[in-house]
């Protein structure tokens, strides 16, 4: 695939290459690679994607954890390297960050969520809107980041993006229907638009936006809280 060549330092050279972890929608593997200056050692984490939706993924997953790592301390984010497309196959395409070796465990609460709170204080949307410079992927789903003035535009929009995405996959029915029609006309105005008038407002925080004990691990070196995978835009500190 000419990784060495394309996105580490000249001169490296791939030791091993082993499958690692698991993914719906990937594969995924650890790489061990040394470096001509005699530097130590280093491993990377490797997610392979394929065709026109995979491409989409690891460049929606590199800029989402590109936006974390600006913000999140150094232990709790996995630093990501570089994404593209394999040089001798064009329909595979790779996401690249520093190895973390992760328990599947969740961290303790004080120390997560005081991490979580530093992203969300700390983070400032680019355009002081609602969404993200880039496309995000839940999945093979990618979700509509353009950007929003408010957050009930924003809400509004991605709530109708699932619903329409729920009825191409299982069908349309009048239930979900009527149902969702009222959720937009009616629950969403009188619970979110209060938030954003008579002089009140919503900070666009940046969020992790695929928050879940699946993409929630612990260091096994540092013990330290760890987030990945995510599907980033900015929001409410609650999405």
């Amino acid at each position: 695939m000419g990784l060495t060549d394309q996105v580490l330092p000249p001169g490296s050279r791939v030791t091993s290459v082993s499958a690692h972890g698991a993914s719906f929608w990937a594969k995924i593997y650890k790489l061990d690679v040394v470096f001509v200056d005699n530097k130590k050692p280093c491993s990377y984490f490797m997610k392979v994607s394929e065709c026109d939706i995979g491409l989409g993924m690891v460049m929606g997953e590199y800029n989402g954890a590109s936006a974390l790592h600006r913000i999140i301390p150094d232990r709790n984010t996995s630093e990501p390297v570089a994404w593209g497309t394999y040089v001798k196959d064009p329909t595979k395409h790779f996401f690249l960050a520093i190895f973390r070796d992760i328990k599947d465990e969740m961290p303790p609460g004080d120390k997560f969520t005081s991490r979580l709170v530093h992203l969300h204080q700390s983070s400032v949307s680019p355009t002081g809107k609602f969404g993200f410079p880039t496309s995000s992927w839940q999945g093979t789903s990618c979700l509509d980041t353009s950007w929003c003035d408010t957050w009930e535009e924003f809400f509004t929009r991605t709530f109708r993006s699932s619903i329409n995405f729920e009825s191409s996959v299982h069908g349309q029915t009048a239930e979900i229907d009527d149902l969702a029609e009222k959720m937009i006309t009616k629950v969403i105005p009188r619970l979110i638009r209060p938030l954003e008038t008579g002089g009140k407002s919503i900070k666009p925080c940046l969020c992790h936006g695929d928050l879940w004990h699946g993409n929630v691990g612990v260091d096994r070196n540092t013990n330290e809280p760890i987030i990945f995978d995510p599907c980033c835009v900015y929001a409410h500190y609650e999405c």
